[in-house]
């Protein structure tokens, strides 16, 4: 089929006809096509400009919207980046979601009887901004100021990542690391690494690749995580 139609926003409002769980894959896609910013709009929030066909994401809002388990909503994701039709710019503050060739799903032209309709939708807008991920992580106590003072300095600049930052970090490497799984397991190391407190997880999300990479190659078990479990925790 050739040529596309106007589907007003509304639709997505309806709880019979639109949000009756679990959404398709397909159903999905239109979500994010419609919920995607028309025009360029500030976020006083974040201080920065949501362009038009981007919006501010989090996994677990959007598992919440479709019915979905986080798992799936990460995958279908990284699907979407690999198949070049979304990008996911992830930073310690928010993840951006940007539809590719927006204009050609929401054309600027409008057809003749429509009223052109080029407002941002504060309403949802708002709704979305303000929705808070929950999967914080709280920051470990400090420890004393024992032994070497700039490692000590180091680790109190460290602050552990949400699961949506390591999803989204994930999502732009188009890895195969479980973010939930990444925080469940350095967080419950006190996010050390080895004896040594973490100082960057980005690199550390790096060495799960590598890893990751090297068990699957060498078998050496089932579970490359429970591996790399047993090497940090190795003297």
């Amino acid at each position: 089929m050739n040529g596309w139609v106007l589907i007003h926003r509304q639709i997505a409002d309806n709880d019979y006809l639109w949000q009756d769980k679990p959404f398709s894959r397909g159903q999905a896609w239109i979500d994010l096509i419609m919920t995607a910013e028309i025009a360029d709009t500030y976020s006083q929030r974040y201080q920065v400009t949501i362009r038009r066909g981007q919006q501010i994401v989090t996994i677990r809002y959007l598992a919440e919207r479709w019915g979905w388990s986080k798992s799936k909503v990460f995958d279908f994701l990284n699907s979407l980046k690999s198949a070049a039709m979304a990008n996911i710019e992830a930073d310690t503050k928010r993840t951006v979601l940007t539809i590719a060739n927006y204009d050609k799903y929401q054309n600027a032209q409008t057809p003749k009887g429509h009223k052109k309709d080029t407002a941002p939708d504060t309403k949802r807008t708002s709704t979305l901004l303000n929705k808070e991920p929950k999967e914080v992580i709280k920051e470990p106590k400090e420890e004393k100021e024992t032994g070497d003072t700039r490692t000590h300095a180091r680790a109190k600049r460290f602050k552990p990542p949400t699961v949506d930052e390591v999803t989204g970090y994930c999502l732009e490497r188009n890895n195969n690391i479980d973010p939930e799984a990444f925080v469940a397991f350095y967080a419950s190391k006190g996010w050390k690494v080895g004896r040594d407190p973490m100082e960057d997880w980005k690199a550390a999300v790096i060495t799960w690749e590598k890893r990751d990479k090297a068990g699957n190659a060498n078998k050496k078990s089932s579970n490359p995580y429970l591996d790399m479990a047993r090497e940090d925790d190795e003297p």
